[in-house]
This record gives structure tokens, sequence and C-alpha cells, in this order.
């Protein structure tokens, strides 16, 4: 007869957590199910926290005891979150966050789900692990043009493959432009930095290839592409993985959309 169970004690420092619902004190869902919570995300570090509101990143003091825990008030960084998504505004949106976060008292892991609930053991949110942005050769599906995301107009995919050099943050990225003629693809490389939950920084992407040299090449477009897409990714500050979907994002603009890449698309 089994009279008692044991699991391993939950190591939630390892993951990025990433809100898909949240509830109020009386634990009706107020937000979730939609795509207001996609770029909030949590990451436990020590006695601190960092993590990511709907537009802007904030850092605290949290403490942990077996399953219990107390998450301290969060510091933002960046102006008030001003705007509407869907059919809540931002700083609604951010409030509910952060303060499901602050009256949390106990957190339980459900399966691949992290669960709050407060004093009263009232459901305040669910989080689930963000995916590594490592292992993954991802492929532009949409980028940015400066009123919409749109398909980029190359005939190969433009990819980008993640990789940890340091366990720390600093990683290489490289991939294809998708620029390509008979003899040449052109390809770029470059270092980045993950500094916080959800951040990212991408230092001086270098290109090789000839494709996109001389005034009278035939890349034309796919050479504004390439260009367009190693800005959006430079300028890039803040990612997240969800649903196979990896999104960048520039302040609260989303620039890039890019999902793994299939063999069938690497063929075409």
């Amino acid at each position: 007869i089994i009279r008692l169970a044991l699991e391993p004690e939950l190591d939630v420092a390892s993951r990025t957590w990433t809100p898909t619902a949240i509830f109020d004190e009386a634990g009706k869902q107020e937000f979730g199910g939609g795509n207001e919570l996609t770029t909030s995300a949590i990451q436990f570090r020590g006695p601190k926290y960092e993590g990511r509101s709907i537009c802007r990143p904030f850092v605290g003091n949290a403490l942990r005891s077996g399953l219990a825990i107390s998450i301290g008030s969060p510091k933002f960084i960046g102006p008030y979150c001003r705007g509407k998504v869907g059919a809540g505004q931002l700083g609604d949106i951010e409030a509910a966050f952060t303060t499901a976060l602050e009256d949390a008292a106990s957190y339980a892991l459900r399966g691949d789900e992290l669960t709050l609930t407060d004093v009263n053991g009232v459901l305040r949110a669910v989080l689930a692990p963000q995916p590594p942005l490592t292992g993954t050769t991802w492929a532009v599906f949409r980028m940015n043009s400066g009123k919409k995301l749109v398909v980029p107009n190359t005939d190969v995919p433009i990819t980008a493959t993640f990789e940890d050099i340091d366990a720390a943050i600093i990683g290489v990225v490289q991939g294809n432009t998708g620029v390509s003629n008979e003899s040449d693809e052109n390809e770029f490389f470059g270092t980045y930095e993950t500094p916080a939950a959800t951040r990212i920084d991408v230092f001086t992407l270098e290109v090789t290839g000839k494709g996109c040299i001389g005034k009278r090449n035939k890349n034309g477009a796919a050479c504004k592409s390439q260009q367009r897409f190693l800005k959006l990714l430079e300028d890039a500050d803040g990612y997240i993985v969800r649903d196979e979907d990896l999104k960048f994002y520039d302040g609260r603009k989303n620039t890039i959309v890019m999902r793994p890449l299939r063999l069938d698309d690497a063929e075409e």
C-alpha cells in the first residue's frame, strides 16, 4: 500500500515562465486565451527575479521556501504602458500580471505548468515554460515592413540558428539571408546575449557571399529582404517562443515571426 509519494524539488529557476492565464482575487479569469500575455514572462534567479510585462521589463526580489513563495513589488524599466491590445488596455494587463505575482503565496507544478495561488488558496496565475531559443533552425514566416508583417520576398528561406557558447548569456547566431544564385548563397553570422528573461541583444551581423554585390545583380528584391531582416534582428530587444513561433520585438512592436524550418521548406 502506498502511504507517501514524494517528488523532487521544483527547479523553477531553470526556466523562463510565460503566463497563459491570469485570475483575479475571486478566481475569475481576467486575461488569457488570446495574445494579451504572449510577451510577458518571469524568471527567478536566486533571491531576485526579472521579467517583462506586455510592454516593458521589470526586476524585483523573491523568496522561496519549500512550496511557499513571496514575490516583492516589481521595479519597472521604461515608461508606463499606454495603448490597447485586443480588448484590454496595456496598463490593465500589466497590472493584472504583476498583482497576481505579488499576491502569490505558494506555487506548484501541474504537468508542465507552474501555478501560483494566494494566501486563501485562490488560483492567481498559470504559467508555461518557454521553449529554448537554441536547438532549432528557425525560418522567417513574416517580418515587419514598416506598416505590417509580410512574407519576405526571397526564393529560399531566411533562416537563423542560435547556439550557446557560454553557459551564462553569450551565444552565436548564424543562418541564410534568403539570397541565392547559381554559385553562392549569402549567409550571416554574429553574436548575441540574453541578459534577462525574454531579453535579447544581437550584435553587428556580418554577411558572407556575393549575392548582393554590384548594381546589376539579379537579387534586388531578395537583397532588400536581407537588409531588412538583418536590421530588424539587430534592433530587437526582446523575444518570446510560444506555440512553435519565435517572435522578436522592438519595444512593443512585433518585428519578426519565425517558425521551425521544415525539410520541404529547405528544398524549395
